[in-house]
């Protein structure tokens, strides 16, 4: 059985998201990566996960290090900058044939695409 592929949903790296499900239910972060093809984001301070390390330059002592597990895009919305709460985007192409996002709620345009 084939895994269904998820769209692109207008969540890009450096977006702020709030997540909508889990124990980080209402919490918001950065988005550090995304990963379209398994339809997950990597959100800063949500999701953390210890992980035994063992000794190595990177991590002289080794021992147990936190890091930030990936998360499904359907469980984070964009967190429009000017009215500051958590939206669907849409996308508009302009007079001059710039392609932006835009808020569903103030209609403010968030950025270019």
């Amino acid at each position: 059985m084939q895994k269904k592929r998820i769209t692109k949903m207008g969540i890009k790296k450096n977006d702020t998201v709030m997540i909508l499900t889990g124990k980080a239910k209402g919490k918001q972060g950065k988005v550090l990566s995304v990963d379209y093809k398994n339809g997950r984001i990597t959100v800063e301070g949500i999701n953390l996960v210890k992980k035994a390390v063992r000794k190595s330059q990177q991590y002289p002592q080794g021992g147990i290090i936190d890091y930030e597990a990936p998360v499904n895009i359907t469980n984070a919305n964009i967190l429009c900058p000017k009215c500051n709460k958590k939206t669907r985007i849409a996308k508009k192409i302009l007079d001059n044939g710039n392609h932006v996002r835009i808020c569903r709620r103030c209609n403010e345009i968030i950025d270019k695409v």
